[in-house]
């Protein structure tokens, strides 16, 4: 996977900060792990890994490995689904409450309120509207209150 290594020259002559430099690198590193894997996911996955995309399984990221073995760098992986899991189109998935799913597309359980209100947050921020469970009393029986 390549880095941005920049010379402490460069860092000191365009007046980056350590913390800037950092998410320069962060960058770089999503580029180069969306420019490798998206293709070699979508292709190998295309129920998990497509447009629009859907919600992934808790730990997706264990079974693509289990998949892959050595073929695919695990620090690799882990920038190319933090880039995945932030698009737009994935937090619409996950603010609707659409189903999880594994990498052969089967489900994996629902997002929960707390996920899906994270995702409208990451979405809209404070505009955010929250999502509230909705608590279906149990009907009482006949002359019982």
């Amino acid at each position: 996977m390549a880095t941005l290594h920049l010379p402490a020259a460069a860092i000191q002559e365009h007046g980056l900060s350590q913390k800037q430099v950092r998410a320069a690198e962060r960058r770089e590193q999503q580029r180069s792990a969306r420019e490798h894997l998206w293709p070699l996911l979508s292709e190998v996955f295309p129920e998990a890994f497509r447009v629009p995309a859907v919600p992934l399984a808790i730990g997706i990221h264990h079974q693509i490995l289990e998949v892959a073995g050595d073929s695919i760098d695990p620090a690799e992986l882990s920038s190319f689904l933090r880039y995945w899991v932030s698009r737009w189109s994935y937090l619409q998935a996950v603010k609707r409450g659409e189903p999880r799913r594994n990498l052969d597309g089967s489900l994996a359980g629902l997002p929960t309120i707390e996920q899906r209100n994270d995702a409208a947050r990451r979405l809209w921020g404070e505009r955010a509207q929250p999502i509230v469970e909705h608590i279906i009393a149990e009907p009482s029986e006949p002359g019982h209150t």
